[in-house]
């Protein structure tokens, strides 16, 4: 579901039209700069590279502790369904 809701807001302006009013972007160039920044931050279709996702959750640890992780240190194994699983 998370992957087809990334690719449909990937192409369809008219999706981006009905969710307008819930991104209480204030002008036009704010709806289209919300827009386009989720638009860049879609990842790549594919399996999830697990290490790396390991590496930042480690660094995100390390700069912002148990305040923003609780006690997460470590990915849980599983934790990215890889497709065709």
């Amino acid at each position: 579901a998370s992957r087809s809701a990334k690719d449909l807001l990937a192409s369809d302006d008219a999706e981006w039209d009905r969710l307008r009013d819930r991104m209480n972007a204030n002008t036009d160039a704010e709806f289209e700069a919300l827009k386009a920044g989720f638009r860049a931050g879609i990842p790549a279709p594919g399996p999830v590279d697990e290490d790396a996702a390991n590496r930042m959750l480690k660094l995100m640890a390390e700069l912002g502790g148990e305040e923003l992780l609780g006690a997460a240190t470590e990915l849980p194994e599983g934790v990215f369904v890889q497709p065709g699983s």
